[in-house]
């Protein structure tokens, strides 16, 4: 009787969370009873989150629901070092078309925002550039979004396309507009770089077209994109 409950209970739950779409996420594991907390990292915490997609123009319309559910759980090295790791369900499209292997990277911080410096090899914020939103269908505190810019309990995430939120940007912005230093921009050249793993090309989501039809051009050459438009 007390599985049957436990049952309804959780299905409850995600009708609720997921009423912009007919289909529900993929069965995952019992909510955390310590939710993932950014200003206190703890060994054991653990959040869901369930992805949906849209864009940094059109923050009111309805999210799209792509059925995939995540698992962010803070885990600890042998020397005792805090990490994040992240894992697809096994239901999750993202999980079924290849992002099967955990990521787990390190985290830090300086007071003010969290950093998690390898970002680019990172689930949770894939596809961020192209504006993919991950929400919190069973927990008290879901991911928010300022201005494209997402928080987690009122702590700003840094994405690999950190210098969108830098003070420098900010004040590349008054010179590039102040109409003498500079003058008027002619031609844009830009250009992304990182050190990729031997198995990037052949296991990472990022280069898989039937995800994004245009592979890395579509994912990693937004960088290079963003900086022009921005320009």
């Amino acid at each position: 009787m007390k599985t049957h409950w436990l049952l309804s209970l959780t299905v409850v739950t995600f009708l609720f969370a997921c009423s912009k779409s007919d289909e529900l996420p993929d069965p995952t594991p019992e909510p955390s009873k310590e939710e993932v907390d950014l200003t206190t990292l703890k060994v054991g915490q653990r959040s869901l989150f369930v992805r949906y997609t849209t864009t940094c123009e059109n923050l009111e319309a309805d999210f799209a629901f792509t059925g995939d559910t995540l698992i962010w759980e803070v885990v600890s090295t042998i020397e005792g070092d805090l990490q994040l790791k992240e894992s697809f369900t096994e239901r999750s499209p993202l999980y079924l078309n290849g992002a099967q292997e955990p990521v787990i990277y390190p985290v830090t911080g300086d007071g003010k925002k969290v950093l998690l410096p390898q970002r680019e090899l990172s689930n949770l914020f894939f596809f961020y550039a192209n504006d993919t939103i991950f929400l919190q269908p069973a927990a008290s505190v879901p991911l928010q979004q300022d201005a494209c810019r997402l928080m987690l309990q009122s702590e700003p995430f840094i994405d690999g396309v950190m210098f969108m939120h830098s003070d420098r940007l900010q004040r590349m912005r008054e010179v590039l507009d102040d109409g003498h230093t500079i003058g008027n921009i002619k031609r844009i050249a830009s250009q992304f770089s990182f050190l990729a793993p031997e198995d990037f090309l052949t296991g990472n989501i990022r280069v898989s077209s039937e995800l994004e039809p245009l592979g890395c051009l579509g994912d990693l050459g937004w960088y290079t994109i963003r900086f022009s438009l921005w320009a």
